[in-house]
């Protein structure tokens, strides 16, 4: 199983086209998980994100602290 850990924070105007190429991957040998942390957004990122949820292997976090190292911990607490 490989995770993969994104951070993205106000990424409303880009997370759609990253999921969409996220989405387009083959899909490795013991599978894989996409694990996306919304870094105290205030935009509509969750929304985006959640449009995702059932087309990819994807598991959601919020971490409210801002800043990216924090966002990467807590989805590396996760993976």
């Amino acid at each position: 199983m490989i995770s993969v850990v994104l951070a993205t924070h106000n990424g409303a105007d880009t997370i759609e086209r990253t999921l969409a190429a996220m989405s387009e991957l083959d899909v490795p040998d013991g599978g894989w998980k996409l694990i996306v942390v919304n870094n105290a957004s205030t935009d509509d990122t969750e929304a985006r994100i959640r449009k995702w949820q059932n087309r990819l292997p994807l598991q959601y976090l919020v971490e409210p602290r801002l800043g990216k190292s924090k966002a990467i911990n807590t989805g590396l607490g996760s993976a």
